[in-house]
């Protein structure tokens, strides 16, 4: 990147980077289709990972370039507003904002790689978060430089660091080798005999501290219980996860329930992602377009000019003159897809200069959930819905955790049920129709299927129904 990376400056390096990654198979092999054959699979696997890797390399050098500028830019900042310099603080701040936004996209598009890794399974891809920041990428130790150079030298594997990522809270690298059935592994580098003996202390007592001779962590040092609870934490994280990528079960790294994958990630779902694709461009001539889909999603999408005219107001008062009920919330679809949890937006069905105009803010796409159409759409189709009462309130977040409250009215969530059963929070319902594209009516579908599974289900509420 240039010393001094403007707007266009960083779209054109966007553009490189994710048309080499995202595309680079599709622009250079043939679509896959259900008789390929071994050898084709293998083929475009291999092109897919040699843009992973240069994409990677690309990313890694931008944020380690993003976070030296950042810390230069505060440190000025910090000098000026000592000084009561506001004509010169206010712009050092505006710049380390564009910085911290260039840096979580860049990161977003790392985290594309890793849900394209899994296949897409959103079921094993969100246990790979742990909430907290990120640590700025400021070099990459020779170590785990070394380990990935090694992996990456083969056309027959890949490996990801999971620190350029804003999802993977587990392990230091993800590997993927084609000759090993081409399935995730996470990786923990560890080095230096405190380590060593560390590892070997956890595993050698099942993680827990209490049954360590004291005098053993004595011999380690002052900081052996530190480093020993750090490293049982770790365990503990790749052991859950892969028990839910090899037997579908596991716990909820934030709240500590219990979940069980049902299926609904075999549906065969519709998108609106053309719907939208196509209002893209007709707002990049026109200025604004609104739709409704399904008659309850309402998308709007405002083009440069027309940003300057309101269009949050605008918005909401053109789709109720045009029939939408209720006071539900307006969606911005870009802050609604930074969450590490989400989908990336660069995996939308859309044209990748649609997407990256709607991350750098060239243009605004603003969806609504008319709950009120929605849920007489489902009651239509025999499911019973409604929201949750104030009092069923707390039992839902300790249930769903914090990721699902941008999903809520009123710090409550919606919930459905089939006859006479108990009713069941599908909030993730909401986050698939405005992150990732999938219709209402295929919405409706998904939580149909979710709660007839359950209702087959021996493992009773134990069982994730969050699609």
């Amino acid at each position: 990147m240039t010393k001094q990376p403007t707007r266009e400056v960083f779209k054109d390096r966007l553009r490189e980077i994710t048309d080499f990654a995202l595309r680079h198979a599709q622009n250079n092999l043939p679509p896959l289709g259900p008789h390929s054959s071994e050898e084709d699979i293998q083929a475009y696997i291999k092109k897919v990972w040699e843009g992973w890797k240069w994409a990677q390399a690309c990313i890694t050098e931008d944020l380690v370039y993003i976070h030296i500028s950042r810390t230069a830019l505060q440190r000025l900042g910090k000098e000026s507003r000592k000084n009561r310099d506001k004509s010169r603080a206010n712009p050092l701040a505006t710049a380390v904002k564009n910085l911290n936004h260039q840096e979580a996209i860049l990161r977003m598009a790392a985290n594309s790689m890793v849900w394209t890794m899994f296949r897409m399974e959103r079921w094993k891809v969100r246990w790979l978060w742990t909430a907290g920041p990120r640590v700025p990428i400021t070099s990459i130790g020779p170590q785990t430089s070394a380990f990935v150079d090694d992996i990456n030298g083969s056309p027959d594997s890949v490996a990801l660091m999971t620190d350029i990522t804003s999802l993977v809270g587990v392990g230091d690298v993800l590997v993927v080798d084609w000759d090993h059935g081409g399935r995730p592994v996470i990786v923990e580098l560890k080095s230096g005999a405190t380590n060593s003996r560390i590892v070997s202390l956890v595993e050698a007592h099942q993680a827990d501290i209490e049954k360590v001779p004291p005098h053993e962590l004595e011999e380690i040092g002052p900081q052996a219980r530190k480093h020993f609870e750090r490293v049982a934490r770790q365990t503990e994280r790749e052991q859950n996860f892969e028990s839910i990528v090899n037997n579908d079960t596991g716990k909820d790294p934030e709240t500590g329930a219990h979940f069980q994958n049902i299926g609904t990630e075999a549906m065969d779902l519709d998108i609106y992602d053309p719907a939208l694709d196509a209002m893209m461009s007709d707002a990049a001539k026109a200025g604004s377009v609104i739709e409704c889909i399904d008659g309850c999603l309402w998308m709007g999408v405002y083009y440069r000019a027309s940003l300057k005219d309101e269009p949050w107001q605008n918005f909401l008062q053109e789709i109720t003159n045009r029939g939408a009920s209720g006071s539900f919330r307006v969606w911005n679809v870009q802050q609604a897809s930074m969450h590490p949890r989400m989908q990336p937006i660069f995996l939308r069905a859309m044209s990748a200069e649609w997407v990256h105009d709607i991350l750098l803010g060239d243009a605004l796409v603003l969806a609504y959930i008319d709950w009120d159409a929605f849920f007489q759409q489902a009651n239509d189709k025999g499911i019973n819905a409604r929201w949750t009462t104030r009092g069923e309130r707390k039992g839902i977040t300790e249930t769903l955790g914090r990721q699902d409250q941008a999903f809520r009215r009123d710090g409550r969530t919606p919930v459905f049920g089939l006859g006479e059963e108990e009713y069941y929070p599908l909030g993730g319902a909401a986050q698939r129709i405005v992150v990732e594209g999938t219709s209402p009516r295929s919405s409706l579908q998904m939580i149909e299927d979710a709660l007839r599974r359950w209702n087959e289900s021996e493992d009773g509420p134990g069982v994730d129904l969050r699609p």
